[in-house]
């Protein structure tokens, strides 16, 4: 019984401020990632997340991230015109990244 085995290939291709590198297996991509040595801890990254609660008195809403430490969104960086509530989902963007034991502020 012959097996077929496909090679696993690396490629990494760089720009100024970025590295993209794609793992593939054969002809199939199986990985790909951007790293971005100037935007620590995923500056910049887009995210869905889930409103888990809404605190007033912080004026923002904690939100909770696939893959991410819970994040916090400021009330002025809300959707204008909406007020958020527990379960509502958001397209959001990481503005500053996680320090300590906060999780990283939102947009």
């Amino acid at each position: 019984m012959a097996h077929s085995v496909k090679s696993l290939r690396i490629f990494a291709l760089g720009s100024p401020g970025e590295v993209r590198v794609a793992l593939t297996r054969g002809d199939q991509l199986e990985e790909f990632a951007i790293w971005r040595p100037g935007a620590p801890d995923g500056v910049g990254d887009l995210h869905r997340g889930r409103v888990i609660a809404h605190v007033p008195g912080m004026a923002g809403s904690f939100i909770a991230l696939t893959g991410s430490p819970d994040g916090f969104l400021p009330d002025s960086a809300s959707p204008p015109g909406r007020t958020l509530g527990a379960g509502d989902h958001l397209g959001l963007r990481i503005s500053r990244a996680a320090q300590g034991d906060k999780g990283p502020r939102l947009t």
